[in-house]
Formats: C-alpha cells, structure tokens, sequence
C-alpha cells in the first residue's frame, strides 16, 4: 500500500509472522496520549520492557532513527518480550487482550519498583489505568449490605446479539441471586442466607480499557468459539453504575482492536484510533484514513444477518475533563 504523505507521518509496525496481537496493542495505546507521553520520559540503565517499549515509541514518533518508508521494526521490544515470558516465544496466534493484561502489570510492576527508590508514591501506570469497583452484598433476611472494593486495570464484559457498550456495562452491574449452593454467609445472621450482590464502579479510571468476551469454549467442541454478536460502541459514554455522580465524567472512544477471524487461535488482529478529528486504521504495516461510518463495520454481525468476522475486541476510552 502507498501512503499518502500525511500518513507517512504515522508509523505501521513490521508483523514478524503472528505478532499482529503485539502491533495492535502497542498501536492502540500509544495514541493514549498520556500513557505515550510517560512511555517517551521514561529512563533506566537496565534493559527491560518499558526501557524496549520507550526506544520503540520515539521510533514510531520520529525523536529517534528506525522507520523506514513509514515502517518501524519492534524486533528488540518482541525478543524482550519472550525473554521474559516463554509464552509469547513461538509463532502461534496470541490473545491480544492477554498481552495487553501482560504488559501493562509488567509495566506496573517495573515502575512501582522504581518508586522504592524515589520520594514519589504514585505509580503512573495505575493513575491511568486503575479503576474501584466495589462488590455489594444484601442479605434478603437481614437486609444488611456489605462492601469490599477491588482494584481493576480492564473490565471484560459478556456480550449479547444487539447489544451496545452501554448496556453491557449495565448487565456487568446487574444484580445477581445468591441462592441454593451458593448462598452468602451474613456477619449478621451468623449463618448462610438467600442474597443479592452486584459490582458498582466507585472510581473510573482515568482511561477506561473494556475488553468484550467474544471467545466462549464449547465443551461438545473441546475448543473456544467466538461470538460473532453485534455489539455497537459510540464514541461517547458515561458509565451506568456509578456509586454517586462525584466521577460522572464523559468518556471519549480513542482506540480500538478489533479481531477478524472466527477462533482464538487463528485470524488477524488490527487498530482504528482516533487522530483529531479523523481516524486512522493500522493493520500492522499498513496505515489508512478511516471514514468514521465504516467503524459500525467493526460492531459484528447478529443471529439473523451473515455475521462478520471483523468485531470490536478491546475499546479504549478516555475520560474528558
């Protein structure tokens, strides 16, 4: 493909045989600007993932040498990567959204180290990316409610024919029966009753990774199918479950991967992200303009319509001020 000279401006990543779920990923996250701009500044005399992953943004930005014809090589980032974890060092097809859990922990886990040994206490990696959900209990006898908060970096949510992102972040909060063998032990009753619980946001993150549960296993089939649902997204979201309105903020769609194919272990993965007031498609090497009405062609297809093999697979949304 030739780009255009306004799209040289934007690097493609060279796809050393199944690494496109690496491409897409690092693609996708480093139009966060914020996520990018941390990445760029940071600095260590030891080579690690964040020292290869930095190298690899100033080439994709033009601060330092390596893109060729709009072209950039990750290889040194990719032979860090399955030096420090066997997983990713083969040729198979990779879930992108387990690299993306992958990284971003190992990143964290790099700067939070580094943290030890300066005065400062935030680790930047979860004042981007970390959220609060807390997990509501009501005893039905009692009516008592306990809370527990948790940490979380994504959100995976199930999908459904015909269903937006919206909605799915509200079935991730609807309320479930605690019943039979399952029933909630209540610090009240001292004993085992019938409950409800549900997870509230208490925080949003700062930005806001949602990851869509596409690939569901079959047990006749003994292997991971993917579900083709239609599934729409909008540029624009607020989430449905807060606790309060003190985080109510709007969120704006900056990224997404999508996977095109029908099984976990095989297909493509590709980015479209938001560049101003465009967006621009990057499939590995290959860099596009993409006209904003064809992202409906990534929410996927329904159960009476042929589906489509290209579907949203993890959004990227951040927070506006």
């Amino acid at each position: 493909m030739t780009k255009t000279n306004t799209l040289l401006n934007y690097a493609g990543l060279q796809n050393f045989g199944n690494t496109c779920y690496l491409n897409s990923v690092i693609q996708a996250m480093y139009f966060c600007e914020s996520f990018r701009n941390q990445v760029l500044s940071y600095k260590c005399d030891k080579e690690n993932l964040l020292t290869t992953l930095s190298e690899l943004y100033k080439q994709m930005n033009g601060n330092i040498p390596g893109k060729q014809n709009g072209i950039v090589h990750p290889k040194r980032f990719y032979n860090c990567l399955c030096m420090h974890n066997e997983i990713f060092n083969n040729d198979n097809e990779h879930d992108a959204h387990e690299f993306f859990n992958y990284i971003l922990n190992n990143i964290a886990d790099l700067v939070q180290n580094d943290l030890k040994h300066t005065s400062c206490n935030v680790n930047w990696v979860y004042d981007l990316f970390q959220g609060v959900m807390t997990n509501e209990t009501t005893c039905l006898c009692c009516e008592n409610i306990s809370t527990k908060d948790e940490f979380f970096i994504d959100l995976s949510l199930e999908v459904e024919s015909n269903i937006s992102i919206y909605f799915a972040l509200k079935n991730f909060s609807k309320k479930e029966l605690m019943c039979a063998d399952s029933k909630y032990f209540c610090n009240v009753c001292k004993c085992k009753q019938e409950a409800k619980r549900r997870i509230r946001i208490k925080k949003p993150p700062k930005l806001l990774a949602l990851h869509l549960k596409r690939f569901k296993y079959q047990d006749s089939l003994r292997r991971f199918t993917k579900l083709n649902y239609k599934v729409s997204f909008s540029q624009e979201l607020r989430f449905p479950n807060l606790i309060g309105e003190k985080y109510n903020k709007l969120y704006k769609l900056i990224a997404c991967v999508a996977h095109c194919g029908l099984t976990i272990s095989s297909g493509h993965y590709l980015t479209f992200v938001r560049q101003g007031n465009g967006w621009l498609l990057f499939d590995d090497n290959a860099v596009e303009n993409l006209p904003y009405w064809n992202i409906e062609s990534f929410f996927g297809g329904s159960t009476n319509m042929p589906t489509r093999s290209e579907t949203g697979y993890i959004l990227f949304y951040q927070q506006t001020i």
